[in-house]
């Protein structure tokens, strides 16, 4: 259980949900596919041989990335 207090809480909420698309996909740094500034390829597919079933279910099809 995290030890939160609530006014945190929705500064953290607030936060989220103005780097959120109106869509409700995360849009971090206001930039389609910014991770590949950051990422190299072989990290990518790290991620993705061991997240990608999430993202998937999450609305990420792994193809995308």
């Amino acid at each position: 259980m995290m030890k939160i207090d609530k006014t945190t809480l929705e500064m953290a909420l607030s936060k989220a949900s103005a780097d959120t698309k109106p869509n409700g996909k995360f849009f971090w740094k206001q930039q389609k596919k910014n991770y590949l500034n950051y990422l190299t390829r072989e990290q990518i597919n790290l991620f993705l041989e061991y997240r990608g079933e999430d993202c998937r279910e999450l609305g990420y099809p792994p193809e995308d990335f």
